[in-house]
């Protein structure tokens, strides 16, 4: 199957009814060819980028299911998020236009370490960032996870000043796909320090001046 008929299929413009399942070894076709992916680090995240140029959206988990249940921000099922342009707290189904925001959570879960504590984050801008996290998360990866395209239809887009790129949907979603993904799908670079409580918390600063750094170099250059 050539990548076309690939999206055309699994992103259809006319949402399926059912949740499609690509093959894995349709994927392992996409992941082996040579395409110009632009901006993204795989062919996975480009691939997903097709979904979100459709109208979808992306949400990555370790654990699959056939419905998506509405929960807070990190997860819990209780007390979710608040937002300054919202003035209340918002349970729902959290997805993201990002393939690479999707395809971390796909592998680390934060909040099952311990809650309340620097355990991850990013450094930079979501079209090239850095993570860093604790020994905590960086020992709880999977190898395996799952992107669930979902329907653009039912979500709302958080307040860019505190969510970003933060999408919800107060009620439960169906997704429109489902597709397995493999941590060799995700390139970009995660710093590990700390302990199995919280992050060293000088290091997002070391790696904000690595990256200013190289900034620097490449202007220079």
């Amino acid at each position: 199957m050539d990548v076309d008929s690939f999206i055309d299929r699994y992103f259809p413009k006319e949402r399926s009814a059912e949740t499609l399942r690509p093959t894995e070894q349709e994927l392992d076709e996409i992941r082996n060819l040579t395409v110009n992916r632009g901006e993204y680090r795989s062919n996975m995240e480009w691939l997903l980028s097709k979904a979100v140029d459709r109208g979808y959206l992306l949400r990555g988990s370790p654990y699959l299911t056939e419905i998506l249940q509405p929960y807070d921000y990190l997860g819990h099922g209780i007390s979710a998020i608040t937002t300054a342009s919202y003035n209340q707290t918002i349970s729902g189904v959290y997805a993201s236009e990002y393939p690479q925001e999707a395809l971390i959570y796909s592998f680390f879960r934060k909040y099952e370490v311990t809650p309340g504590l620097l355990l991850w984050g990013m450094v930079g801008d979501l079209v090239d960032p850095v993570y860093f996290m604790s020994n905590a998360v960086w020992e709880k990866r999977c190898g395996l996870g799952y992107i669930y395209v979902c329907p653009g239809d039912g979500f709302e887009k958080l307040p860019v000043s505190e969510t970003r790129h933060t999408y919800v949907n107060r009620a439960e979603v169906k997704p429109a796909c489902i597709i397995p993904v493999k941590f060799e799908d995700f390139k970009h670079e995660i710093f590990v320090a700390g302990n199995n409580f919280h992050v060293d918390f000088m290091l997002p600063r070391r790696i904000h001046k690595m990256i200013e750094e190289k900034k620097k170099a490449r202007e220079c250059a």
